[in-house]
């Protein structure tokens, strides 16, 4: 099998993983993620996932599966948990398959939409982050700290860095990276 044909059912596993329900034999609630995934593939080479944590749509059918947990709470707190959440499943789905392929990492993780979630810890994250705070648009055409601050559902960089310090303490290191 070659790198192109590994990297596009690396894709299609991944972009599966991050939507697909669980059956419902293996716990109460079937549904894994909030996440919508419009579209996965294998592009010049590097995984691409088009994706949405805390899809609206999403967020407004686990509300109604699950009425005294998520429907219990407003609809922003409900947006807030499952983002939380679905940051959390984006990273291990990723981050598992780099443990099967590490050669494959940056194939894998380079081209992803929330990059930020990849990185192999929190203080290479936090390196980069400070490096690219001071000119948030270099190599790119938009602002990428406001692009992930909307993408985190946060206001300031300083919540930025937070939530994203959440999400690595809790998921730890890839074992291949």
């Amino acid at each position: 099998m070659t790198d192109g044909e590994r990297v596009e059912a690396i894709a299609a596993f991944i972009g599966a993983r991050l939507q697909h329900p669980r059956p419902e034999c293996n716990g109460r609630n079937p549904r894994v993620s909030t996440i919508k995934v419009d579209q996965y593939k294998s592009k010049f080479g590097y995984v691409r996932i088009y994706a949405r944590l805390a899809d609206p749509e999403e967020v407004l059918k686990a509300r109604a599966e699950r009425p005294g947990d998520l429907g219990m709470l407003s609809p922003e707190d409900a947006h807030a948990r499952c983002l939380k959440h679905d940051a959390r499943h984006y990273r291990r789905c990723y981050l598992d398959m780099v443990n099967l392929v590490p050669e494959l990492y940056g194939k894998v993780c380079s081209q992803a939409d929330y990059h930020e979630l990849l990185f192999p810890t929190y203080e290479e994250l936090a390196a980069w982050l400070v490096a690219n705070e001071l000119n948030p648009t270099i190599g790119v055409n938009y602002d990428s700290f406001a692009f992930m601050r909307s993408h985190c559902g946060v206001q300031t960089n300083d919540e930025l860095k937070e939530f994203l310090r959440v999400i690595y303490d809790e998921q730890g290191t890839p074992r291949g990276v």
